[in-house]
């Protein structure tokens, strides 16, 4: 049993855990979440449950690959809501824009001036794009790789690198 299900069983809120064991909300709220907790924090819950330190230490398993589950499982989730973020925006700049020049069409067919919100909202969204796309994050890499081999062959042309004695 987790503490979760310990503090379930028992009916208590985390905040309830958290003032009967001593410790912070948010310190409840990270162990639940898969965090580590260090072994006075074990001993105040261990305590707070009327449970044996070891027991409590066995039942959760702190381990390292279920965080990086967790971790991958969040950074999933944490991904899609970016990029339906973005198709968000997106939606509302065809809209609006698609609007502002019906605006513009009907009132005044002269000079077509929906094009610059359009231009400046549309830079907004494109840039959005590119982060929630993650297509910054590889070119800066591309540009940083490309940069670190042309330092390391200009330092093999001009004496492997090392440099000399004063």
């Amino acid at each position: 049993m987790n503490i979760r299900e310990y503090r379930f069983n028992r009916g208590w809120s985390q905040e309830q855990l958290a003032e009967i064991s001593g410790l912070s909300v948010r310190t409840i709220q990270r162990i639940e979440q898969g965090q580590k907790p260090g072994l006075e924090t074990l001993s105040a819950l261990a305590s707070a449950l009327e449970i044996d330190i070891a027991k409590l230490r066995a039942d959760n398993d702190f381990s390292p690959q279920k965080r990086s589950s967790n971790y991958k499982q969040d950074k999933i989730v944490r991904r899609s809501r970016t990029e339906s973020r973005f198709y968000n925006h997106l939606i509302n700049y065809c809209v609006v824009v698609f609007l502002l020049f019906v605006i513009n069409f009907v009132l005044y067919s002269g000079y077509v001036w929906a094009v610059w919100p359009a231009i400046g909202w549309g830079v907004g969204v494109a840039l959005h794009g590119l982060r929630a796309f993650r297509i910054t994050d590889s070119l800066i890499k591309k540009v940083k790789n490309t940069r670190d081999r042309k330092n390391e062959s200009n330092a093999e042309i001009s004496g492997n690198g090392s440099r000399p004695n004063l």
